[in-house]
């Protein structure tokens, strides 16, 4: 599950388990919820210019838009890595919820509970 391959990538080193909570520790959680609201607003304009950049008749350099949204991609798990080690939430239980909710969604994609244009 691609899940597991990011906590065992990302996360499964003590020294940045260690790191992360320093940091919410050091600036606080107030401090990192605005900084997670910033950085899913990044994260929205760097998929938003890479579907506007798409959509153009106009040549772009797909890497860097692609590598753009990566780094955004990482600046948002490294804020929700902090919140859970500062709320305790094991890797257990987020993977447990993941795969809750994962089925969840594909139960209601098969049974018509959602549509594509609705959101």
């Amino acid at each position: 599950m691609v899940l597991n391959i990011i906590i065992f990538v990302f996360w499964e080193g003590g020294k940045m388990k260690q790191d992360l909570l320093n940091r919410i520790n050091y600036f606080g959680i107030e401090t990192q919820k605005r900084k997670f609201g910033e950085e899913a607003d990044e994260l929205k304009e760097a998929i938003t210019e890479y579907e506007m950049a798409n959509n153009s008749i106009y040549n772009f350099n797909f890497e860097v838009l692609r590598n753009h949204i990566a780094e955004e991609i990482v600046d948002n798990l490294a804020l929700l890595r902090q919140f859970q080690l500062y709320y305790g939430i094991s890797d257990e239980r987020i993977i447990e919820i993941f795969e809750f909710k994962n089925e969840r969604t594909n139960f209601r994609i098969q049974n018509g509970f959602y549509k594509k244009d609705r959101f």
